[in-house]
């Protein structure tokens, strides 16, 4: 589009609806796989097969917003920021890592998408690498985040752990709760726990990347283990 192109207000109307009517149409369909088909289907791979057109309607209502605004030139690099910003909202959150695979999947098409387009056109191999860098640096951003909550977190479970075999060295026996060990929970979200349950001790957090998983400790190894949901 040049500077001396119009968009029509029924041109814009129609990409509106477009977008709009797809997501109404993805919101449906997860809310159905996660309710009346949740025995029949899987809900997770509903939600990531959904996630594809989810995001090519929320980044086609960006560009429906910005079009008028925003410099030719600058148009593909601004909707390309807004998607990576609501990325990075999604996914930086403690538990939340996992949904960089919901992103991951449309970001690999789109890739081999450029990959054929710069054979094709080696003039748009400029701007795609720009949006590729944009989106890479997000992506690293986020995993970032998430390498240090992992690291803030199983600092806090090395702690505990410490904490409590001290009390079993000294005592002979495992205490009974955190507060028997002198443990207070920390104000964060990894949710650390001590109980004793069936006789044995069990310290678990919970996994910064990946909602509902854990990691216990192995008070006999020494050693966290990965607790998939």
């Amino acid at each position: 589009m040049t500077s001396t192109e119009t968009v029509f207000p029924n041109q814009v109307a129609m990409k509106w609806k477009r977008y709009v009517v797809t997501l109404i149409v993805c919101a449906l369909i997860i809310w159905a796989a996660f309710n009346p088909l949740a025995n029949s289907v899987s809900p997770g791979w509903v939600a990531l097969v959904v996630s594809i057109p989810v995001i090519w309607a929320i980044h086609g209502l960006v560009f429906v917003i910005a079009r008028q605004a925003m410099p030719i030139r600058l148009k593909p690099y601004f909707t390309t920021a807004i998607g990576c910003a609501l990325v990075m909202l999604f996914t930086i959150p403690p538990h939340l890592g996992f949904m960089l695979i919901l992103f991951a999947i449309p970001l690999a098409i789109w890739i081999l998408y450029s990959i054929g387009l710069v054979l094709i056109e080696p003039a748009q191999l400029r701007p795609r690498a720009i949006i590729l860098g944009l989106w890479v640096a997000a992506i690293l951003i986020a995993l970032s985040a998430h390498w240090y909550y992992a690291v803030d977190a199983r600092r806090d479970g090395d702690e505990y752990a410490r904490v409590i075999e001290r009390y079993k060295a000294v005592h002979g026996t495992y205490p009974s709760d955190m507060k028997a060990a002198g443990l207070a929970p920390k104000r964060n979200s990894y949710m650390h726990g001590y109980i004793m349950y069936e006789g044995k001790p069990s310290l678990v957090y919970a996994a910064t990347f990946a909602m509902f998983d854990t990691y216990g400790y192995d008070f006999e190894h020494h050693v966290w283990v990965y607790q998939p949901d």
